[in-house]
């Protein structure tokens, strides 16, 4: 049926007309904030305020950071696309989301899509579930399980790093240069597959070896596919049940699995004697009690539970290591001061308690943090209608609400001149000065990084060993400012490169 008396009007009104029914429903949204008196950033059709994120100029830890500098009240509304997400700007207000009132907002707000091995990952579980998973978990990240099951695995990687920087050195054409990113890689690496797997990665000494292209193939921030689907799970959630998206790459999991299930066999058989999380998860399913108590573990939870680890301990590791030699690069005088207490350890000591109170290690170690955080957002979800205390605004169930972590750190309210790497601002004398939940590298509350205890005494260990026997030191001047890679999820060095130069002692 003719609109006009011409085809040719009519197949433009037409057009016009379903241009203009799905500018009104991917705008239905933009509103939102309005009606309830709060403000917020003009959105923009299809992208909400994300653009620079889609466009892979700046990553989203980036991005929520500069909606905290420019929000000039307690919060402010942005929209993923076009869902309704309030940014969150007040300190109390923020302490009673992730600590005070944490029952009104237990879950993320990930994508989950049934299938996926992330529904088994704790990060990405909610309600009930999350909770057991967390609580039979929690044994495999303490401080008693780093010091009796991980730390031996760190310390074998540490002397693997000494050895790779000895032959570089040894290498005329490096002139001492090494991409400390990379260093930092491979030393998670062989730290985080022997704790897991309980056997040797090998990453200093086979540049393909097998773990190495594991990590890779979870990390690769130059694969836009990749990071389009890992951005979709944190940002986008509605994309990855439309679009079908995977979390860990397809043949990155495949290889996991492979290697994971051989690794059993091998255990099984009684064939490797290694320790490590993999002989936990196997007791653990063995256990009749446990499966009574928990759950069932069968072979994509315990998969599941292996690569949480794999995530938690990998890549905040591996940047907060190339950032914490960067930062020591620019300030000589501050790895000096840190070289003279690693000077000082003394043999046949208990090592894991020695380095666990070393004063000024710990203080450059929160420093780095500070400035460079592992988690540099987070996100909760609202489970239950939220008053905000004091006024008449309620955060309705199933809204999202962010935390800028970077955005914090990096705020002169509560560190002046944060631009400025000062370790002591972490001193007895000044650390009682930092206002609490003005720092939580690992984010804070009920759903904190479970991982932090491991990623901290890796980094340290690995900056013990990078400094003992050598000075780093800048290549050039054009190194004096730190760029993030726009591509990656976290804050991670540009490139994935932090090259410095090395000269033995």
């Amino acid at each position: 049926m003719l609109v006009t008396n011409s085809i040719l009007l009519d197949i433009p009104l037409f057009l016009l007309a379903l241009l203009l029914l799905l500018y009104a429903y991917l705008s239905r949204n933009f509103k939102y904030w309005k009606r309830r008196g709060i403000p917020f950033f003009q959105p923009n059709i299809l992208v909400g305020n994300f653009i620079d994120v889609l466009k892979f100029e700046k990553c989203p830890g980036e991005q929520v950071a500069d909606f905290y500098r420019r929000c000039d009240g307690p919060y402010v509304g942005v929209f993923l696309v076009d869902k309704p997400v309030l940014l969150v700007k007040d300190l109390e207000l923020a302490r009673n989301v992730l600590v005070r009132d944490f029952h009104h907002f237990t879950d993320n707000a990930f994508a989950r899509r049934p299938g996926d091995i992330s529904t088994f990952m704790l990060p990405f579980m909610r309600g009930d579930d999350w909770r057991m998973y967390k609580k039979f978990n929690t044994p495999a990240f303490s401080r008693s399980a780093v010091k009796s099951m991980y730390f031996a695995s760190m310390i074998a990687a540490g002397e693997e790093l000494t050895e790779y920087i000895d032959n570089r050195l040894a290498d005329s054409s490096s002139k001492g240069l090494i991409n400390c990113k990379k260093l930092g890689e491979m030393f998670s690496v062989d730290s985080v597959v022997s704790s897991v797997f309980g056997v040797k990665a090998n990453a200093f000494r086979e540049e393909n070896s097998i773990f190495r292209k594991m990590a890779r193939g979870m990390f690769d921030y130059a694969d836009l596919k990749r990071n389009f689907s890992i951005s979709a799970y944190i940002l986008y959630p509605k994309l990855v049940d439309w679009l079908g998206l995977n979390l860990i790459d397809p043949a990155a999991e495949k290889l996991f699995k492979k290697e994971f299930f051989e690794i059993v066999r091998q255990k099984t058989n009684g064939e490797s004697n290694g320790d490590g999380l993999i002989d936990l998860l196997m007791k653990w399913r063995r256990d009749p009690s446990f499966r009574e108590q928990y759950v069932d573990l069968d072979d994509d939870k315990m998969v599941a539970q292996a690569i949480t680890f794999f995530l938690a301990a990998f890549e905040g590791t591996t940047s907060v290591i190339s950032f914490a030699l960067y930062e020591m690069a620019k300030n000589p005088s501050i790895q000096e001061r840190l070289r003279l207490e690693i000077s000082q350890i003394p043999p046949d000591q208990n090592l894991f308690d020695y380095i666990s109170d070393m004063t000024y290690l710990d203080m450059v170690f929160k420093e780095t943090t500070r400035k460079y955080p592992p988690v540099p957002m987070f996100n909760r979800m609202c489970t239950s209608d939220y008053k905000v205390p004091g006024s008449s605004m309620v955060i309705e169930k199933g809204t999202t609400v962010f935390v800028s972590t970077l955005g914090i750190h990096n705020d002169p309210e509560y560190f002046p001149e944060p631009e400025l790497f000062d370790p002591e601002r972490f001193s007895e004398a000044n650390v009682r000065k930092i206002k609490p939940g003005t720092f939580m590298p690992f984010a804070d509350g009920g759903r904190s990084c479970m991982g932090q205890k491991f990623g901290t005494m890796s980094v340290k260990v690995a900056l013990i060993k990078s400094l003992e026997h050598y000075r780093v030191s800048l290549r050039d001047d054009s190194q004096n400012v730190m760029k993030f890679n726009s591509q990656a999820y976290i804050i991670c060095p540009a490139d994935d490169k932090v090259i410095l130069k090395f000269e033995k002692l």
